[in-house]
């Protein structure tokens, strides 16, 4: 069982990860119904079979038959050109937002000291035990009180022979862990990992 307590001074302290709107990560259902819509099919167009010498003649209906199938591929291609610019711009804003989003983790997690590592109780007779972390010991110093974690390093060994674990006693030097020993003997291991913000 792994139990977890801070230093009475830290209880008002709290870590914020703002998060972004949701539209800043998503590409806008308008815009892809857009370029849906300019893609649609183009009215059918019956080509005109020209001949020489003969019919149909060469005037103002049949040239401006031609004219409006042309001015309606420009149209409907122009559109469609619009709305994939469109929706490019998204794609980059999207990106740019996951990257932001990455470099706000990475400077999330660099602002934390963290230092972890394993002890252990040694063998002793059936009740409670209780050993000291220093930190010195792992290469660390903090300059105030962490949060501190911690868990039997195998859970299924240590069941039947040792209770839960206790933290207290936290400081920038170390913390206390406590256990209640249910049978006599053995050295029982324990992870753990201190953490606490750089400001």
């Amino acid at each position: 069982m792994t139990e977890l307590l801070e230093n009475s001074d830290n209880t008002n302290e709290s870590a914020v990860v703002s998060e972004s709107p949701a539209n800043e990560a998503t590409i806008s259902l308008a815009a892809v119904q857009a370029l849906a819509d300019a893609l649609q099919k183009i009215e059918s167009y019956t080509p005109t079979v020209w001949v020489d010498n003969d019919s149909p003649d060469i005037d103002a209906a049949h040239l401006n038959k031609a004219e409006q199938a042309i001015m309606r591929v420009t149209t409907a291609m122009n559109s469609a050109v619009d709305v994939i610019k469109d929706l490019q711009s998204q794609v980059n804003t999207t990106n740019n937002n996951l990257s932001n989003t990455n470099e706000r983790v990475t400077q999330l997690y660099s602002d934390f000291i963290r230092l972890v590592g394993t002890s252990s109780f040694p063998n002793a007779e059936a009740g409670v035990q209780i050993v000291h972390v220093n930190f010195d010991d792992f290469g660390k110093t903090f300059q105030k009180a962490p949060i501190v974690l911690v868990s039997w390093r195998d859970n299924e060994k240590t069941f039947g022979f040792v209770s839960f674990l206790t933290v207290f006693n936290v400081t920038v030097s170390g913390f206390d862990v406590s256990t209640m020993r249910l049978k006599s003997g053995w050295e029982w291991s324990f992870n753990w990992i201190a953490v606490t913000p750089i400001k």
